[in-house]
């Protein structure tokens, strides 16, 4: 009898996980636009922001590729740019996260 309890709890722990991370995804995935990269990637954990940045990479390489279909040439060429200087800049955050926190909230001073 005991042994069902323990399982009935943990499954319980484990739809409110699968609840929060629903939920904490929609609340990123809305809110990828309303602010600068280097701010949103704060708000969510890295798990989030991770399945986050992957859902809104796909939405705009098919972008990407609707721009291209409708003839403009330079459309991926673009986005490849855009992609670089995201990834440098999510890399460098990574990398040094205290001296860039320092540097993105210190203009709020």
């Amino acid at each position: 009898m005991l042994h069902l309890q323990v399982e009935v709890w943990l499954n319980r722990v484990l739809d409110s996980m699968r609840s929060t991370i629903r939920h904490e995804l929609t609340e990123a995935v809305s809110a990828y636009e309303d602010k600068p990269r280097e701010q949103w990637l704060f708000d969510f954990s890295a798990q989030v922001a991770l399945c986050s940045v992957q859902i809104w990479w796909t939405t705009e390489v098919n972008i990407a590729f609707s721009r291209l279909e409708e003839g403009y040439d330079n459309a991926l060429k673009e986005y490849n740019k855009k992609q670089v200087i995201v990834s440098v800049l999510t890399y460098w955050m990574l990398l040094h996260p205290v001296s860039f926190y320092f540097i993105i909230f210190r203009r709020s001073y």
